[in-house]
């Protein structure tokens, strides 16, 4: 995504107003706004991610945009994770949820190096994690944290209610589940076969010099 808007949907009983996503999705800039994912035909369901719903074999990477205003009854007003999350720049603001108002990860791996994840709200009493919550996963952050409560800014893990799961709605704007490799996977991948390849190159001339040099048996 490198532009326009992802806005005014809604994900009902289920995840991700904005985007549901299970396969690669990466935002460099445009904005998802104004999506929701809310609870209302029974009172055993639920509505995460307002914004992004990143499910668990999905990877979601933010470079540049906006996640905003986004609005939930659940967890994760601007994201909600239990896939890959990285995050190099951006915005999460003003997004509302029960617990994580602007991210909430769950048994993933939440990644920040940059960007600005402020402003969101919890509604619920006993909500946590104004900005970011963590829940039992891996976190790393090298851009400096996010206030919030709950094991938000300095990654510390925390158990709360469980993780109820019986969503019939993910993805009310975009559902993504194609199988693809960013670009950054595709350099890496190449750079490991040519490195390997000049191994093996190397490997066979520093093998044929030397034999060279072995001096023949009976000579000066």
């Amino acid at each position: 995504m490198y532009g326009g808007k992802i806005s005014d949907n809604q994900a009902v009983n289920g995840g991700g107003g904005g985007v549901g996503n299970s396969g690669v999705f990466e935002m460099y800039g445009g904005e998802i706004s104004n999506n929701s994912a809310l609870s209302i035909t029974s009172t055993n369901a639920w509505g995460a991610g307002g914004g992004v719903y990143n499910m668990g074999n999905g990877f979601f990477s933010i470079f540049g945009g906006k996640i905003c205003n986004n609005r939930v009854d659940y967890e994760g007003g601007g994201v909600y994770n239990y896939g890959t999350f990285n995050m190099y720049g951006g915005t999460i603001s003003g997004n509302t949820a029960g617990s994580g108002g602007g991210v909430y990860s769950i048994s993933g791996s939440f990644d920040r190096s940059g960007g600005v994840i402020s402003g969101n709200t919890v509604t619920n009493k006993d909500g946590e994690g104004k900005d970011v919550y963590i829940y039992s996963n891996s976190w790393g952050s090298s851009g400096g944290g996010s206030d919030g409560s709950g094991g938000s800014s300095n990654g510390n893990n925390e158990s709360s209610g469980d993780n109820n799961s019986g969503g019939s709605s993910n993805g009310g704007g975009v559902s993504n589940s194609g199988e693809s490799f960013s670009l950054r996977e595709v350099i890496i991948i190449c750079i490991g076969v040519v490195g390997v390849t000049l191994a093996v190159v190397m490997g066979v001339l520093l093998f044929s010099s030397k034999a060279r040099l072995v001096p023949l048996e009976g000579s000066l």
